[in-house]
């Protein structure tokens, strides 16, 4: 593993001359191994570099376990507000610390020197919050976004800023029994961003807070197409 600016990141290097690059955040309670894997299920993808940086947060997971996450989440809280139906209150949540993480990781994928028209910006769950938050907030147009599992947050601030990056490319897939992150986020989401004038893919699978065979074939063409 990496390290540049405080953050550590995995790097796997294109088979071929790197002409692309997708940068992929973890979810909460993760790593940076958890979604390395995919390196491999996208490897059809000649010259796609893959990037993976981890959370600068360590989490408790379970006796005696940790995880990393981008910003810290009260799961308890959390799961009351999912269980009362009230999903407003989520989407309109704004991640503590969120202004200063986004500083640092800009920071990060320029001195990683990447050419935002040849990458894709995408994640996991908390991964995938994060991802669009970043992909709104830059002054530069990034290739694509890749959402897994997200959700809307932010809601106010999101709607805006997908106004100035209309005919952009995204793809957003979810499982409809996620008892993790409801759909109805994801939906809100996509709705958000196609009313916007972006140009979204979305894919609905049958199944939980996962990415299963499915999502990868759907990913993989999502990559072809925009890449």
């Amino acid at each position: 593993m990496k390290n540049l600016l405080g953050f550590n990141y995995i790097e796997v290097s294109a088979k071929a001359a790197a002409r692309n690059h997708l940068v992929l955040f973890h979810g909460f309670g993760a790593d940076a191994f958890d979604l390395q894997t995919l390196s491999d299920a996208f490897s059809g993808s000649p010259g796609l570099q893959f990037l993976f940086p981890q959370g600068p947060l360590s989490v408790p997971i379970g006796p005696g376990w940790t995880g990393r996450a981008w910003w810290p989440i009260d799961v308890k809280a959390y799961e009351k507000v999912v269980q009362t139906g009230n999903h407003e209150i989520i989407y309109s949540r704004k991640p503590d610390g969120i202004e200063s993480l986004r500083k640092k990781l800009f920071a990060f994928l320029d001195e990683l020197k990447l050419d935002p028209e040849k990458t894709v910006l995408g994640g996991f769950s908390q991964g995938a919050m994060l991802a669009c938050d970043l992909f709104l907030n830059s002054e530069k147009t990034f290739k694509g976004l890749m959402l897994l599992s997200g959700s809307l947050i932010q809601k106010d601030q999101w709607s805006a800023l997908a106004a100035k990056k209309k005919n952009s490319s995204y793809f957003i897939s979810h499982g409809d029994q996620d008892a993790v992150l409801p759909i109805a986020g994801a939906r809100a989401l996509h709705d958000l961003l196609e009313k916007a004038g972006m140009n979204g893919s979305w894919y609905e699978f049958r199944g939980n807070h996962e990415i299963p065979p499915s999502v990868i074939k759907q990913a993989q063409q999502y990559l072809k197409n925009v890449l």
